[in-house]
Parts: structure tokens; sequence; C-alpha cells
């Protein structure tokens, strides 16, 4: 039989309604070979066997998905679910991978909750009736975990990829896509040290099934020398990212962010000349680059104050000063006034005014920085204890330089404004608290 020519038919033959309700639901037409019309034919090339036309709609599926075509690839998920509890029941493994692939289809079409919750509930009933080793598991166990990346749930979702990844290899497949996943997630948890062997594995995989210039193999490269760089080996970063840059020279926004990459990990492993040039080459390219509406590139505030950083350490504090004034115009402009990422544009100029010795100019930024970010991150973020320390800090140093002229008011004043904050977010063993009651004591305040 040619399965090809006999695909309507079989596709039909598996549904009492000839497959009417999967045909409208997926907005395919009246009929299979009006569905059929736009599929290549070697999406049909299957066995000839009794379970020919199962597997075309499994291929069927997974042609629409590739496609992104959500519609029918989820009225087809819909209909497999349908074949596979006629089968075998609502708890069989096959019915609940099934179940799996369709709350991730959901939760692309964007139906999060719905589609986490289909996730779980077929994680949680497929365990116990496969174990630890059925590649089905794998599957279902790599959906969810994408979900909880998704949801933010990183620790749970590093949990499930463990387990993909020992099926993989136990079964002895490829293991290149969980080992990235699985070192992307431990990249996320601040783990470098974990996640570089694993991301080393998945790009070396991608070099050997589809070259060293392939997309799959580029972007696994640039992970892998994002781990270097945190995990402290700048030179392993830049051997990574050296083949990514050179070989996105028609891609230039992400040459941009490869080439910061490239330029810091130079920086950091000798090659300070080239590193300095790529850095400003991508702060160049990020400035001239504006979104519809002509707002700023949303990476231009993090590019210039790292500019700034890199200014600041050669001894050129005014350039990095203009730097961290222009990122602070850059995030006004895309988030306004009162955004966290304002306040910690306020943060590194206060920091910058304080190192220089301008106290006044200091406490000028990191009073409004420290309001901000209480009132929007809360006191227990580290982001905010480490604004109010600075501000502490300053009022510290201003109060004591007071003491000495016998200023009481000026003292009493910022003594009461420094434990206002100091108390509630340092709490009153930190050094800067302490500090501050012994100077209201030594004033009798």
């Amino acid at each position: 039989m040619d399965v090809i020519e006999a695909a309507p038919a079989l596709l039909a033959a598996l549904f009492e309604d000839g497959g009417a309700e999967l045909l409208a639901r997926g907005g395919l037409g009246g009929s299979w070979p009006e569905a059929l019309s736009c599929v290549p034919t070697s999406v049909l090339e299957v066995p000839d066997d009794p379970s020919a036309g199962l597997l075309q709609l499994l291929r069927l599926r997974d042609f629409w998905l590739r496609s992104g075509d959500l519609r029918p690839a989820i009225a087809s998920t819909q209909a497999l679910i349908q074949l596979r509890t006629r089968a075998g029941g609502p708890d069989h493994p096959d019915t609940l991978v099934e179940l799996a692939s369709l709350g991730a289809l959901a939760e692309r079409a964007g139906r999060g909750p719905e589609g986490s919750a289909m996730l779980e509930d077929a994680l949680a009933r497929l365990r116990p009736r496969v174990g630890d080793r059925d590649r089905r598991l794998a599957v279902v166990a790599a959906h969810a975990a994408r979900s909880r990346v998704g949801r933010g749930e990183l620790e749970g979702a590093e949990a499930l990829l463990r387990i993909v990844l020992r099926i993989r290899r136990g079964a002895g497949d490829r293991v290149g896509a969980a080992a990235a996943q699985l070192g992307e997630v431990r990249l996320r948890l601040g783990q470098p040290g974990a996640a570089r062997p694993l991301l080393a594995e998945a790009h070396r995989e991608a070099i050997e099934i589809e070259g060293p210039r392939s997309e799959l193999a580029l972007a696994r490269a640039q992970l892998l020398g994002r781990a270097c760089a945190e995990a402290g080996d700048p030179a392993g970063a830049a051997e990574a990212l050296r083949p990514v840059y050179a070989a996105l020279t028609s891609a230039p926004e992400r040459r941009a962010a490869v080439g910061l990459e490239l330029g810091l990990a130079l920086l950091g492993s000798g090659g300070a000349q080239e590193g300095i040039r790529l850095v400003e080459a991508s702060v160049r390219w990020t400035r001239g680059a504006r979104g519809p509406g002509g707002e700023p590139h949303p990476a231009l505030a993090d590019r210039l104050a790292t500019l700034a950083r890199l200014r600041l350490a050669r001894g050129r504090a005014d350039e990095a000063e203009g730097l961290l004034l222009e990122a602070l115009d850059v995030e006004q402009q895309r988030s306004g006034d009162t955004g966290h990422r304002v306040a910690l544009r306020y943060v590194a100029l206060g920091r910058m005014c304080a190192n220089s010795g301008r106290i006044d100019e200091a406490l000028g930024w990191l009073e409004p920085a420290s309001s901000l970010l209480m009132s929007s991150l809360g006191p227990g973020d580290d982001r905010t204890v480490s604004a109010v320390e600075a501000y502490v800090a300053g009022l510290l140093e201003r109060a004591r330089c007071a003491s000495t002229g016998r200023d009481r008011a000026l003292v009493a004043e910022l003594v009461g404004q420094g434990l206002h904050l100091a108390e509630p977010v340092l709490g009153r063993d930190h050094p800067h608290t302490a500090a501050l009651r012994a100077l209201a004591r030594g004033h009798r305040m």
C-alpha cells in the first residue's frame, strides 16, 4: 500500500466521524485531502503497518508544531488524547504523554495556568506508573521543566532536568538538549561551575550533529562562554565566544550582545586593547538602535553602566560619571522616574560620588534611591539593603564631621535620619546602626 496516497483514508479511519471534529477544531478545511494539501509528503512517510494512520497523525502534529501553527497542533493533540484513552484508558502512560503535550501547547498559546496544571497532573500520574527510567517520563519531565522555568521555579525545574538527563544517558540517547537545558538552569541558579561541563557537552554534540557554524552550535557556545565567565575563567569564555562573534556579521543586534561578552572576557584574560574596542563597539551600536516608538534600546542603560565601570577602573572618573548620567537618562525615558531600575542608577551615581569624597552629592542620589527601592522592592530585597547601607554610611560620615564641629542640631538630625532606615532595614546589630547609636550616646541625644 502507498501510505502517502492512502493518508486521507488512513487518518479518517482513526475516528468514528472520519476526523470531522479534528478538522473543524484545527481550521483545516472540510476534508483530509484539503487538510493535507500543504503538507510535505515526507511528513506522511511511515511504515506500512496497522499503526500507519496513528503514526501519520503524530507526525502531522509535530509538523504543525514546528511550523508554529498552534491551532491544528492543539486539535490533533486533543484527538490523540481521545485515541489513547480509547485504547488504554485515561491513566495509560501514552495518554499522559499526550496530556503533557497538550499542556505545553496550551502554555505556548498563552493559557499558562491551564497548561501548567495539565503538565503537573500528567507528571504526577505518570511517574508511579512507569518508574524513573522510562523514556516517556523523560518527555513529560522535559515539558514540565520548561513550564517551571517559565514560572520562575528554577529549583523544581533543575530536579526534573536531572531526571531527564539520567534517563537519556541510560537509554543511550543524545543528551545535548537535556544537558543544555540543565546547564542553563544551573547558570540562572548561580551555579556556573556545575553548568559549565553540561554546556560544554551540549556544545560538542551540536558541532558533531550540525556543524560549528550552525545556529544550534552558536547558541550553545554563547551559553558556554557565559558559564566560563561567571565561573571565573575569562580565557575560556573568550575561546567559546570568539567564533560566535565572527559568525554573526549579518545579525548586528546579537553581534553587539556577544561582542560585549567577548570584550569583557578579553579584558579579563590579557586582551585589554581588543576587549575595550569590542565593548565600545557594542555601546555604539546600542546607542544607535531605537525601538518602533523611538525609545532607546532596552540594553543601552546596562551597557553604558558597564562601560562606565571600565572607564572608572582606568581612572577616567569624569567619563564614567557622564556615562552613568546617560544611563540614568535612558532608564527614565524607558520607565519613568519611579521604577526600581531608575533607583539603581541613582545608587550607582551615589556610590561614585561617595568614593570620590563628594558626600553631600552622594546623599542627594542615595536618599531618593533608598526611598524608591523601599517602596518598589521592599526592605528585605538585597538591592534595597545595599542602597540603604550606602546611604546610612554617608549619613554616618556627615554626622561624624558635624560632631567634630560640635553642631549638635545637625548631628541629631543626621543620626535620626540614619536610624530611621538603619534599624528596620539593616537591623539593630549592623555596624552602621551601632555606630549611629554610639554617636547619639556621645552627644547625649
